[in-house]
This record gives structure tokens, C-alpha cells and sequence, in this order.
């Protein structure tokens, strides 16, 4: 069952994915599809998570709905939120000391937060957090020389912003 963001967010995906007499068009309606609440960075991995189902069912893929919500919830919700749990505990422990490390991991994965958003709707929130997650990665490895990683956590920043808002990056 969708609920009422899902709702409004879902139909710019499957526009993003419509048919298109070439490629020009169809390049640009997966570029300009409508709806600027959140980037095109959530929108488009969206769409290429599902662009398999479209190829594999064909024209009436979205009427595979749960299917879809499926498929959005796990891997645009939930995986990102995992690997971002990850990222943080190795920031945290370097993993030098695996029951610390583990616990810190497992209170990572229960915080309300990180349940409440994944388990309940399709929503920006956990792809945020990977790239939040990423940018302090960087700086870490990058230990101030201001070199190839710092430009990485600039990246992955600005992917962060990107994200959420459309046009910053």
C-alpha cells in the first residue's frame, strides 16, 4: 500500500521510464521529469532500479506495484542505510575490535530513525545518509592533503545536496 508521498512521487519515476519516439526525448524526459521536491539523484536511481522490471515485464510493469515498492524500499531505502551503518562503524572503531565494532553496528541498524524511515515508506532519507556517510569517509582517508579524496568528499557532498534539492549541484 503506497502512502500519500509515495503516491505523489511514484508517477515521476514511471514518466522518467515512459516510451518515447527517440532518444533525444527520452533522454530528456528521464532528465526533466517534473517534480523538483527531491533531485534527480533519488529520482534517477529510482528509475534505473526498476528500469530491469520495465525491460523483463514489459509496457504494463507498473502494474506490478508491489513488486515496485518492493524493489524501491529495499534497495533505495533500506541497503543504503545499511551501508551507511557500516561506513559510520568504521569511521568510529576502524573495526579494530569486533565486539565493539559489532554493537555499534547493531545500534547503528535499531536507531528510530533509521527503522521508522526504511520499513515505512519510499523516501530520500537513507540515500542522503550514504552519501553523508561517504563524505565523512573521504575526509578521513584524505587526513588533511587536500588531495584525490578531498575531492571525493566534495563530490559525494554535493551529491548529498543533490539529493534532496534539485539544481544546487
Amino acid at each position: 500500500e503506497l502512502n500519500l508521498d509515495e503516491m505523489l512521487m511514484l508517477p515521476h519515476v514511471e514518466k522518467m521510464l515512459s516510451p518515447q519516439p527517440d532518444l533525444q526525448t527520452a533522454l530528456y524526459r528521464f532528465l526533466v521529469y517534473g517534480d523538483y521536491i527531491y533531485g534527480f539523484l533519488f529520482y534517477g536511481f529510482s528509475a534505473l532500479l526498476l528500469l530491469p522490471v520495465k525491460l523483463i515485464i514489459g509496457p504494463d510493469y507498473a502494474d506490478q506495484l508491489q513488486l515496485i515498492m518492493l524493489l524501491l524500499r529495499q534497495f533505495a531505502n533500506v541497503l543504503p542505510a545499511v551501508i551507511s551503518c557500516f561506513i559510520i562503524t568504521w569511521l568510529a572503531t576502524h573495526f579494530n575490535k569486533f565486539w565493539a565494532s559489532l554493537i555499534l553496528f547493531v545500534i547503528l541498524l535499531t536507531l528510530p530513525g533509521v527503522v521508522y524511515i526504511n520499513n515505512t515508506f519510499w523516501h530520500p532519507d537513507a540515500i542522503n545518509l550514504l552519501f553523508i556517510a561517504l563524505t565523512l569517509f573521504y575526509l578521513d582517508r584524505d587526513q588533511f592533503k587536500f588531495g584525490p579524496n578531498f575531492y571525493f568528499a566534495a563530490i559525494t557532498c554535493g551529491a548529498s545536496i543533490a539529493t534532496r534539492l534539485f539544481g544546487i549541484f
